[in-house]
């Protein structure tokens, strides 16, 4: 599977979306327990099929099996088989995308959204 691989190094993240459609599988290996990685919030919406770490943090936005496939933290092994799962099925990963980017669109999870979630939220303590 090694040999599938291409590392495009850093780039700008200005560069990212023009990248996106290269990619086959959409990878967030590891994130902090407290917040949503933006970047994965860019491959959904892109409609990348998404391998996460399995966390409440990431289970807020992701449901294993239906817009990503998710992974225990820290389990190589498990991580290693999901994206060969994911190699051999196009299929599946043209599911998964379509559900993920569903999943932007269905809870508005976007710039816009945000700002109107906080505004709402700021208009219900100033109304309360």
């Amino acid at each position: 599977m090694l040999e599938r691989v291409h590392h495009a190094g850093r780039r700008a993240h200005d560069d990212i979306p023009r990248l996106l459609p290269a990619f086959d599988v959409a990878l967030v290996p590891a994130i902090n327990p407290y917040a949503s990685p933006l970047k994965l919030f860019e491959y959904m919406a892109a409609g990348l099929a998404c391998v996460a770490p399995d966390q409440p943090n990431l289970r807020e936005v992701l449901r294993h099996d239906h817009d990503a496939l998710l992974a225990p933290p820290g389990d190589g092994a498990r991580l290693q088989s999901i994206l060969a799962r994911l190699v051999a099925d196009a299929g599946l990963r043209n599911r998964l995308g379509r559900a993920a980017r569903r999943t932007i669109v269905d809870h508005d999870l976007t710039w816009d959204g945000n700002a109107r979630r906080v505004l709402a939220a700021v208009e219900a303590l100033r109304d309360a």
